[in-house]
């Protein structure tokens, strides 16, 4: 795909405003849930968190790291999942600023968030902590969060490199299953309405 300055401030400005409503939107949601949320289930948040933005990291980096050839040769079989493949390669730019950017980012920002709100509740839950502890507590979560989610990311990279054709081909037929699942209900949706009219026109 050729470089293109006004598309990619055209997709610059869609991302961006994709981000903000996710970003906003898991926020609220976060805060809604972990309200009400003991601070060990709080933590299995946090991991959730981490875990997702790890999965979208390697998804990101093996995008940008595949090359088409491979792709062609399983589309030409009619392998499930390659066509859907090779367009995820031809938008590799974006797929990786969507996956690593995007949802790393505010994976990133909200499993911060989260570990802040479980902080909270352990000083709340544990009141004979002594004032020395409360701050430390902020301070080991906070490191825990950023050593698990450097070194999960650290780990997925080294995996991403060297299996990345593997990763795009299901990330593509993951794909194709969802595409065939639309395609179906659209189908079903269709007959349904034909029916509908049918039995109209016979009353």
């Amino acid at each position: 795909m050729k470089f293109s300055m006004k598309s990619s401030f055209q997709w610059s400005i869609l991302i961006s405003t994709i981000t903000f409503i996710i970003a906003a939107s898991l926020s609220v949601l976060a805060t809604w849930l972990m309200a009400d949320l003991t601070w060990a289930l709080g933590i299995m948040v946090v991991f959730i968190f981490i875990f997702v933005g790890i999965v979208f990291d390697v998804i990101g980096l093996a995008t940008a790291s595949a090359s088409e050839v491979p792709f062609h040769s399983m589309a030409s079989k009619k392998v499930n999942g390659a066509r859907q493949a090779l367009l995820i390669i031809r938008n590799a730019d974006r797929v990786s600023n969507f996956c690593n950017d995007v949802v790393g980012d505010i994976c990133g920002v909200m499993s911060g968030t989260a570990s802040a709100m479980v902080v909270a509740r352990i000083i709340m839950d544990w009141e004979s902590l002594t004032e020395w502890w409360k701050p430390a507590v902020g301070v080991i979560a906070a490191g825990l969060v950023s050593a698990f989610t450097v070194g999960g990311k650290a780990l997925g990279k080294s995996f991403a490199i060297y299996h990345s054709v593997e990763i795009v081909l299901r990330v593509g037929k993951l794909l194709h299953v969802m595409e065939r699942m639309m395609s179906n209900k659209s189908n079903q949706d269709s007959k349904s309405q034909a029916e509908k009219r049918g039995g109209k026109r016979d009353s």
